[in-house]
């Protein structure tokens, strides 16, 4: 019978602990002038949305420099040079932050998110193409950009060079 009765004390006493826990957690804090305001909640940042950003160049029936570029957000840029130019393989590099920042507004002002996914008509031949592509989050869009449609917009190509420019591709391309 006692150990009835502790029981149930030891039980009783469990629960108006949690009680009291949960109750302290909805407590408001009464601030001068009567207003009452919402406890103090823990604020976590956002962290920021991953970005990515690549451009493969493709051959030609000549000697066009064959290679691939991927940015990510942090600045790492991986360079993967396979035909026609100075450095074959793997080459890693940074660029800074603000960098990466200018390349996403310049993908933002093309108005990239809008383009056609491919310029691919064959009007002329013998060209190489230039494949891009973002991922800002959970947003990703390529275009495939053959340099012999001429439907193409001069800003995508305008983009394919600022990006080789502001990782300063020619140091493992010429």
């Amino acid at each position: 019978m006692m150990k009835r009765i502790l029981r149930a004390s030891v039980t009783v006493c469990t629960g108006l602990l949690l009680c009291t826990i949960l109750l302290a957690g909805c407590i408001r804090i009464v601030k001068d002038g009567g207003t009452t305001v919402p406890a103090a909640t823990p604020t976590t940042t956002p962290a920021p949305p991953m970005i990515l950003i690549t451009l493969e160049r493709t051959p030609c029936f000549g000697t066009c420099p064959v290679y691939s570029l991927k940015i990510s957000g942090n600045g790492a840029v991986v360079y993967d040079g396979k035909d026609h130019v100075k450095l074959k393989g793997v080459q890693e590099t940074t660029i800074s932050a603000g960098a990466v920042n200018q390349l996403v507004l310049e993908f933002e002002n093309t108005g990239y998110f809008s383009l056609n996914d491919s310029y691919t008509k064959f009007e002329i031949t013998d060209m190489p193409s230039a494949n891009t592509s973002i991922t800002i989050g959970r947003k990703t869009k390529s275009i495939k950009h053959y340099y012999g449609d001429r439907s193409a917009p001069k800003q995508l190509t305008e983009l394919e060079k600022k990006i080789d420019d502001t990782v300063n591709s020619a140091q493992w391309i010429k």
